[in-house]
């Protein structure tokens, strides 16, 4: 009885779905500047959890070039030069999902931004600017032994490129663990069959 009570708790625990946990959301909201209020832009070594490797940081601030998709600011990944950010991961099984947007009247050689882990390419995207920023959800999922995580631009590197928001790293359970677990399961169930089994015997 006590196995098969055993058993039944984890096909209850196992009916629960795998769900990622956020590591970090990053909107660069509350990233406030005196710049904003001269210039509609900053350029910062740090924000919202992010590290400029390269060039500093660009925020843009209540639409100065475009509209950011939620809140007053947005990231624009080409300081003065094409610019780069990063943040550092353990190692693990990870989603990163992102709104990028082409800087509006700025061609695709401007506007390229890339996604890596370490060394490792994982996401790259350019386009051409319309006549207002136009946001487009990007999503990757991977898998590294731990490093810096790295949003940079590409293409022409002369002030303007392309647009950065509400950033998501979650981390999520790999499939692997769940394989142990359910092969748990049918190791519990062997056992208490074979118990049946002696008892009746």
């Amino acid at each position: 009885m006590k196995l098969f009570a055993t058993a039944a708790a984890l096909l209850a625990f196992a009916a629960v779905p795998a769900t990622a946990s956020t590591v970090l959301f990053s909107d660069f909201d509350a990233v406030t500047s005196p710049d904003f209020a001269t210039q509609g832009y900053t350029i910062i070594p740090a924000a919202d959890g992010w590290t400029s490797t390269t060039n500093g940081i660009e925020l843009q601030h209540n639409g100065v070039a475009g509209t950011p998709f939620s809140g007053p600011n947005l990231v624009e990944l080409d300081t003065f030069v094409n610019s780069s950010m990063f943040v550092n991961l353990g190692a693990g099984h990870y989603t990163v999902s992102y709104y990028y947007s082409p800087r509006p009247g700025v061609g695709a050689d401007s506007n390229g931004i890339g996604l890596s882990i370490g060394t490792t390419a994982l996401d790259s995207i350019t386009g051409t600017g319309a006549g207002n920023t136009v946001w487009q959800l990007r999503s990757v999922t991977f898998t590294t032994t731990g490093g810096p995580l790295t949003f940079s631009a590409f293409g022409n590197s002369e002030g303007v490129g392309g647009y950065l928001d509400s950033i998501t790293i979650s981390a999520v359970p790999e499939a692997s663990t769940w394989a142990m677990l359910i092969a748990g399961f049918g190791m519990v169930g062997f056992a208490a069959r074979r118990r049946g089994r002696a008892v009746a015997a």
